[in-house]
């Protein structure tokens, strides 16, 4: 398709061709539209021409031929311009690759068009001149060139419609001339001409096509590599596209980022770049620091800093989290939490550094110990404060104790004591009277006296053993007649304000594990605080009653009550409510002590104006056998020291 190179010999073809295939259509459409307009072109003139030959010296018919296949040939070229039927994506005989076949569904309308009309002019003016060289032999006085005319049709329609249209001419070619020289093989002469014309038309149609198969497989080749080539120039676009858009982003990033960061190199540690950030904080500009150090710029308030963060670097390929100092550009010390990694640009290493700005924390910091410290100064000077008014108070309670605890033992001795006294001025009644009842009389009153006297021993080891946190002595004893025994001591009490006490008590005995003095204090202790209660009015009920695998002492009053509030302090040392009648606070406290030491529970229930409601619950002693020493130690005769 060289002829076509020159824009000067491209005018005249243009001209005949219709826009779809001229502007519109592919560039192998195009040129082979230009090829046929010109064999056209050729073939009208030659006909022409062969018709004045024709008339002039051998045959009229040949002629008029000729004559009628010139205006036919106009009508070829004027095929172009009709419009063609049917849509698109129909193959295309023009060709045999993929650009001889129509455009697929991607290429435009008029290029579809323009493929079609092509098709259909050229096999058009392919039959009109098949069917004249075919008519030549019978209109012709010399007819021996006209199986050599044929030879042209198979080498037209591979060179203008491809290899599948140039096979496909070929073939009718070499049938037609295989029969024409079948049809004169009687004629020596004629049958050589024709065959000979056989063997032409196969090796110019046999070559055409190959020619134009060699030209297609280089054409499809270099569309390929045309369309590789493309494909890697878009590729090397958006990928040049990308990395600048990256590096676009990268740089924003650098710049705007809300930390300080610098990038420097490893081996001199001269600063390359820094964010805004960095001189914002810093109050260096880029230009000021840029081919400089941060020991050139005095940044460096600790030299350790710097070597311990060059070690941690040099030894691990990074470090984070380390607390550094630096001194901007106007003197001004500053903490940063810092950070930092070693990359390589361009074939060196770099470190890309990154800080926090912590001052306002550290300062936080600082003043938050400050003034922990301050408060610890302050709360060991009011902890000394406080223990010496503890110790102050320690002495108070104890020198309370001291009193209360004398006042207790001389309350708890003064009724045995009372009875001694009595049983001795009975006795020398008795004696001074005579009589035969006075050795009887005086004896009672003398075991009386010694009974007592134990007592008063047992109360006094009872105390000693208290203060020394000594177990007391315990066996089992039945409290119905400790009830009644205790009662009895404090029946002529509760009288003195104004009280009666009863006695509730069913069952026969309730054997217990327990240190009788102790118990019986217990006792006399609450029925004392119950009588005091009164107000010379009411009455003290005692009940004794078992409950399960318990025994139950409850103490009732019918006096002034207590308030709730007061209720959870009362069993607390040294907390009463009868501060104005001498109490201590302490009777409570022993009671509950003595209680919990005996495995058992004490509990309260008051209502102020109604009265007030002790019970004990004490283990009951199943597996024993009850036992009721008359009088212990008094076995020896003596007063126990």
């Amino acid at each position: 398709m060289s002829l076509f190179a020159s824009s000067a010999l491209l005018g005249l073809p243009d001209r005949l061709l219709p826009k779809s295939i001229a502007q519109d259509a592919d560039a192998l459409t195009r040129n082979r539209g230009r090829m046929l307009v010109v064999v056209v072109a050729g073939a009208v003139l030659f006909a022409l021409a062969s018709a004045v030959f024709h008339w002039a010296t051998d045959s009229a018919g040949r002629a008029l031929l000729n004559l009628v296949c010139a205006p036919l040939g106009v009508l070829v070229l004027a095929s172009l311009h009709l419009p063609v039927p049917g849509g698109a994506g129909a193959a295309s005989p023009v060709g045999d690759g993929p650009s001889q076949a129509d455009p697929g569904p991607g290429s435009s309308a008029a290029q579809i068009a323009a493929v079609r009309r092509l098709r259909r002019s050229l096999f058009t003016f392919l039959g009109l001149l098949f069917s004249a060289l075919c008519l030549g032999p019978f209109l012709s006085n010399q007819p021996f060139g006209v199986p050599v005319a044929l030879t042209v049709v198979p080498f037209l329609g591979a060179l203008i419609g491809g290899l599948a249209v140039g096979t496909a001419w070929t073939a009718v070619t070499l049938v037609a001339l295989c029969a024409m020289a079948i049809g004169v093989s009687d004629d020596p002469e004629r049958s050589l001409v024709a065959w000979n014309a056989v063997i032409v038309a196969g090796v110019v149609g046999i070559g055409g096509c190959l020619s134009e198969a060699a030209r297609d497989r280089a054409r499809r080749e270099a569309d390929a590599s045309s369309r590789e080539a493309s494909g890697l120039a878009r590729s090397r676009d958006e990928t040049e596209a990308e990395l600048k858009a990256s590096r676009e982003l990268l740089a924003l990033a650098f710049r705007r980022t809300p930390a300080m960061l610098m990038l420097s190199e490893l081996a001199t540690g001269r600063i390359i770049d820094v964010n805004e950030f960095f001189e914002r904080r810093s109050g260096w500009k880029l230009e000021e620091v840029r081919g400089r150090t941060l020991s050139d710029l005095n940044a460096w308030v600790s030299m350790d800093d710097r070597q311990r963060l060059v070690e941690t670097i040099l030894d691990r390929g990074r470090t984070q989290d380390v607390e550094i100092t630096l001194r901007t550009r106007s003197g001004r010390e500053i903490w940063l939490l810092a950070a930092a990694d070693i990359l390589e640009l361009n074939g060196e290493s770099h470190v890309l550094s990154q800080a926090i700005d912590i001052t306002d924390r550290k300062r936080a910091e600082q003043a938050l110990a400050l003034s922990r410290q301050l408060l610890e100064d302050r709360v060991v000077e009011r902890s000394e404060r406080l223990r010496a008014s503890q110790l102050a108070l320690r002495r108070q309670r104890q020198l309370a104790s001291i009193g209360t605890l004398a006042a207790g033992v001389a309350h708890q001795i003064n009724n045995p004591i009372a009875a001694i006294m009595a049983s001795a001025e009975y006795a020398l009644l008795a004696a001074q009277d005579g009589g035969d009842s006075a050795d009887t009389i005086r004896d009672a009153a003398l075991r009386s006296v010694i009974s007592e006297a134990a007592r008063c021993g047992q109360i006094v080891k009872n105390v000693l053993r208290f203060a020394r946190q000594q177990p007391t002595a315990r066996w089992v004893e039945d409290l119905v007649p400790l009830v009644h025994r205790t009662a009895a001591l404090c029946r002529s009490y509760v009288a003195e304000h104004g009280g009666e006490l009863r006695i509730d008590a069913l069952e026969d005995a309730l054997p217990a594990l327990i240190s009788p003095i102790e118990i019986e204090q217990v006792l006399v202790n609450l029925i004392r605080n119950a009588a005091e209660a009164l107000d010379g009015r009411g009455g003290i009920r005692i009940g004794v009653h078992r409950r399960d695998r318990r025994i139950e002492i409850s103490i009732d009053d019918e006096g002034r009550g207590i308030a709730r509030e007061r209720l959870e302090h009362l069993f607390e040392p040294f907390y009463t409510t009868r501060v104005q009648q001498g109490g201590t606070g302490l009777g409570l406290s022993f009671a509950h002590g003595v209680i919990v030491d005996h495995g058992g529970e004490i509990h309260v229930e008051s209502e102020v104006g109604k009265g007030t409601r002790f019970r004990i619950l004490l283990p009951l002693a199943l597996d024993t056998a009850p036992v009721s020493p008359s009088a212990p130690d008094a076995s020896a005769g003596a007063i126990p020291a």
